[in-house]
């Protein structure tokens, strides 16, 4: 930390900084480099501590990490933002033992012949005052402060019991759920699933675990191991939002997935975008190739439904065919 007086610009300062922090670290015969990330808060000493400048700055410097910037000044919204963060964690806590979630269900299709025989359960949060929370900003924060693994049991105990009241009309269909590939890395994560569904009676083999931020499986034994256990027992395993994020072929020949699903940004602009066009055949073919099924997320228009129907594709879910709806509606649909 450095503290400043009297400075109007920090940009020459930092300018001087640059070159000392980026000088290589040698240690016998090895050599480092240092990461860094700068963050710049200023105030009247007057009206404010040094504390709470100290902690400006740091969130400043936390905002730099996602920047193209050498260095960040610290604003408002940063505060407001951890802020916001630090209270959806305490009330997702809450949420958690008070068992305020509920799941809605999107219908999956066979493209060939528009027979649903599968969904995928999504989860859903209303809050008293919040009003609805959106999955996007609660489940990154979930796995980020670990109450992933939790709300993974939540939901499980969910879909679980409302299958084994609707067994006769769910008859010959497959529900999927996902799971955080950090799931996976807990040790008796595959035994636990596996007993769950012998004690509400549910055949493994009408579950398809849907398996999000693979980026953490890396080069994890435990796993790998977890996933070949789920699969053993009967489960299918699909790879979540491929071809995006820090998704890659590597989890592919790890994790052995039954299928893959092309991530919606490969597909909103299906009709009109060579790229994506390009990209998503390619990845229909490799799972031909293969023999994984291809799910397509994000179908909006007959043009990409055709399209990807053309190339292989064996399903697809989006506002073309249905909208997520209530666990009702969806027996009603079947």
């Amino acid at each position: 930390m450095f503290l400043c007086y009297q400075v109007d610009s920090p940009g020459a300062i930092i300018e001087h900084l640059e070159p000392v922090l980026n000088q290589t670290i040698h240690l016998r015969q090895l050599e480092f480099q240092q990461l860094f990330s700068i963050g710049v808060a200023s105030g009247d000493l007057n009206t404010m501590d040094v504390t709470m400048l100290y902690q400006h700055a740091q969130l400043a410097a936390r905002a730099n990490w996602r920047s193209t910037h050498l260095w960040s000044p610290y604003q408002q919204d940063l505060q407001s933002r951890q802020h916001r963060q630090l209270m959806l964690v305490a009330e997702m806590s809450k949420a958690i033992r008070n068992h305020d979630f509920h799941f809605e269900i999107q219908p999956k299709i066979v493209l060939s012949t528009g027979q649903i025989n599968s969904g995928e359960v999504l989860l859903r949060w209303h809050h008293a005052t919040l009003g609805w929370v959106s999955p996007a900003d609660f489940i990154p924060l979930a796995e980020h402060v670990g109450l992933i693994y939790q709300l993974t049991q939540l939901v499980l105990h969910q879909v679980l019991s409302w299958m084994q009241q609707h067994a006769n009309q769910l008859h010959g269909t497959t529900l999927a759920i996902n799971i955080s590939a950090r799931d996976l890395l807990q040790q008796n994560f595959a035994t636990g699933v596996i007993e769950l569904c012998k004690g509400y009676g549910i055949s493994p083999r009408s579950i398809v675990l849907e398996i999000t931020e693979t980026s953490v499986v890396s080069d994890s034994g435990l796993a790998v191991d977890n996933a070949a256990l789920l699969r053993s027992a009967g489960f299918s395993l699909s790879i979540d939002d491929f071809g995006a994020g820090y998704s890659s072929m590597q989890n592919i020949h790890r994790l052995r997935p039954d299928e893959i699903k092309i991530d919606r940004l490969f597909v909103s602009d299906l009709d009109s975008n060579p790229t994506n066009q390009t990209l998503c055949r390619s990845l229909i073919q490799l799972s031909l190739d293969l023999h994984i099924h291809t799910t397509a997320e994000g179908i909006e228009t007959e043009e990409q439904l055709n399209l990807l129907a053309s190339w292989g594709c064996h399903s697809g879910q989006g506002y073309f065919f249905h909208r997520p709806m209530s666990p009702d509606e969806y027996l009603g649909l079947l």
